[in-house]
């Protein structure tokens, strides 16, 4: 009699069920929710301190675990899709989305949320894996969990993008400069005149003052914003962000703020409840 081999199927994730767990800073699983532990295939008692890598499938390719820790590194958060393996051998495609939590500007650990991928973007991604595995990626990279093209463009529109709103500022600013300097040097009768030097080195300053100004009136807001942002992802509800500004941005930030008191408010309910419960049943 042949011993029966299991084989291994995929084990989808119900669309309506986030898997939610907590890492420390070594990565090892301090909180799971029931509906990962449940997914999973463990127990709690079998997760609690243990590796929360160890549920990543080998079929994961290096480079996007790469990814995935070179962009925490830079209290970024993350988001990408891994395949996971269950304890029976089994396993489940998800999309990862990582938030770092920071205390005291020190990394604390993470928190991570599992939901469902859809078949297509699994059949246009399981190839793209297995050439990463293969060895046979090299015309490719993975760049904040998406694999893109390993090309000379890829890498300079990602260049661009790491830039942020300062890219398209910076590029329109020097688009400016090299129209004004082509005007000038056209029009001018003398080109080797000091005054038209001049001219276009005052130009030059003053479109570069308006960038310094874009640069520091809408971008520095916008990531100081994205951190708030982030930190109320991350459930640290105790930081408050105060804007005097009218704008949208003003705005947004106020937003923001009132998320995070209200997300305090009812947090605040909650364990004022949960002791009055605690309490009462003490009592009987």
């Amino acid at each position: 009699m042949t011993d029966l081999v299991h084989s291994p199927k995929e084990h989808e994730i119900d669309e309506s069920r986030n898997l939610v767990l907590l890492g420390d800073k070594r990565g090892n699983f301090v909180y799971a929710n029931p509906a990962y532990v449940e997914a999973s295939g463990y127990t709690w008692e079998e997760l609690k301190g243990t590796l929360a890598a160890k549920m990543v499938h080998s079929d994961t390719p290096k480079e996007i675990m790469d990814d995935m820790g070179i962009t925490i590194r830079k209290k970024q958060p993350w988001t990408g899709v891994i395949k996971n393996r269950r304890k029976n051998g089994d396993y489940q495609w998800i999309r990862l989305n990582i938030m770092p939590l920071w205390v005291d500007n020190k990394f604390a650990g993470s928190l991570m949320v599992h939901s469902k991928v859809l078949h297509e973007e699994i059949a246009r991604i399981a190839p793209l894996y297995k050439l990463l595995r293969d060895g046979k990626g090299k015309h490719l990279m993975v760049r904040f969990g998406r694999v893109v093209p390993a090309n000379a463009w890829s890498k300079a529109v990602e260049a661009v993008r790491s830039l942020g709103l300062n890219g398209p500022i910076w590029a329109a600013v020097g688009a400016i400069d090299i129209a004004g300097i082509a005007c000038t040097l056209t029009v001018a009768a003398d080109v080797a005149s000091p005054l038209v030097w001049s001219s276009l080195a005052g130009f030059i300053a003053c479109t570069s003052v308006v960038g310094f100004y874009l640069s520091r009136s809408i971008v520095k807001p916008l990531r100081d914003a994205v951190r708030f942002a982030n930190q109320i992802a991350a459930c640290d509800l105790g930081s408050n962000m105060t804007s005097a500004r009218s704008d949208e941005i003003g705005g947004m930030l106020r937003a923001l703020t009132q998320v995070s008191m209200n997300m305090r408010a009812t947090v605040s309910d909650v364990r004022d409840s949960a002791n009055l419960i605690q309490k009462m049943t003490a009592e009987i």
